[in-house]
């Protein structure tokens, strides 16, 4: 077990002193020789300069050769860079947090945990095991960057190593769920770590079941429902439902070069509709139904399934007065005529 405090703090004044003399080809041979697997030279530099192992390199904005290495899946290097620098284990990136989730204040295990790397995982939780509830200056534990990026199996590490960051809070009030709520294996390792997690809500007063429902995530919608029902009539802060979410969803699909295809679906707002159908005529902080936000979108299969459930929808007005199809008119001409 590594003691924090003090190799963590030797680490970065190390890092301070001998910055700008490593950041040069000393730095730039060594990470060249840790990611190609040359040991020996690697050695030899570490010699020259025994804290250039946790040291930054060019061209690496997370922080130092561990954080490239745990945040590209390389178990290699990251053995490599651990064996000659112990102490590059509780590195943390200085970078700003404005520029990507992996900035700001983040350590090695958040690297890893975002490159979905379980081996890479495994290794610094046998090394300091505390690194499984570090959080960002934006207060992101690793495991909310594991569940954001779909990785079921370093979710299911980190919530072994550090149950209570399921219910870890960072600053925009959102859980790990809501970072994985588009992703079903990772909503339901959440799920059963901590059932009420699914009513929990951000600071804009969103649950888990907006953020699946904003993705079309038809299987983590039908996932959350089940500890969580009366989540399908919780309003957010400017008065949307999950279904008001859901209803401008769309899908783009590629198939052509040259010819980009949409793809609409309405199997979340048919999901949604079957459980709470009162929730059709629903209306937002501005008085927009489902209907209107489809229209507006151009969510021609939403549109129509809204219409299906609630036609009466059509000719009610939002705060400006208009109707669905006096909203969409001029953007969707083409099917407007289904409303």
């Amino acid at each position: 077990m590594l003691d924090n405090d003090s190799i963590f703090h030797s680490a970065k004044a190390d890092n301070e002193e001998v910055k700008e003399d490593v950041m040069g080809p000393l730095c730039g041979l060594l990470a060249a020789a840790i990611f190609l697997g040359c040991t020996a030279v690697a050695h030899f530099l570490v010699l020259l300069n025994p804290s250039a192992a946790a040291i930054g390199w060019p061209c690496d904005l997370d922080g130092s050769l561990a954080h490239s290495a745990a945040k590209w899946g390389n178990a290699e290097a990251l053995q490599a860079v651990l064996a000659l620098a112990p102490s590059a284990a509780l590195a943390r990136s200085q970078g700003d947090d404005n520029l990507g989730p992996l900035l700001g204040n983040c350590s090695v295990m958040h690297s890893a945990a975002a490159g979905g790397s379980l081996e890479a995982v495994q290794m610094l939780l046998e090394v300091a095991p505390e690194l499984a509830a570090a959080v960002t200056d934006r207060g992101l534990t690793p495991l909310h960057l594991a569940a954001g990026s779909g990785h079921a199996a370093v979710v299911q590490a980190l919530l072994r190593a550090a149950p209570e960051t399921v219910l870890a809070t960072a600053d925009d009030g959102e859980l790990p769920l809501h970072k994985g709520a588009g992703h079903v294996e990772v909503v339901q390792l959440l799920l059963a770590a901590e059932p009420s997690a699914a009513l929990a809500h951000t600071a804009d007063s969103s649950t888990a079941l907006h953020f699946a429902a904003s993705t079309g995530a038809l299987a983590s919608v039908h996932t959350l429902l089940q500890p969580a029902p009366e989540a399908i009539l919780v309003a957010d802060d400017s008065g949307q439902l999950p279904l008001h979410r859901a209803a401008t969803y769309m899908k783009v699909c590629q198939l052509d070069v040259e010819v980009p295809v949409v793809q609409l679906h309405a199997e979340v707002v048919q999901l949604l509709l079957t459980a709470a159908p009162g929730t059709a005529l629903a209306r937002t902080a501005d008085g927009r139904t489902a209907l209107h936000l489809a229209a507006f979108k151009g969510a021609a299969a939403s549109v129509w399934t809204l219409l299906q459930a609630a036609p009466e929808a059509a000719g009610m007005p939002d705060a400006q007065g208009r109707t669905p199809l006096q909203g969409g008119l001029g953007r969707h001409d083409s099917w407007l005529a289904l409303i």
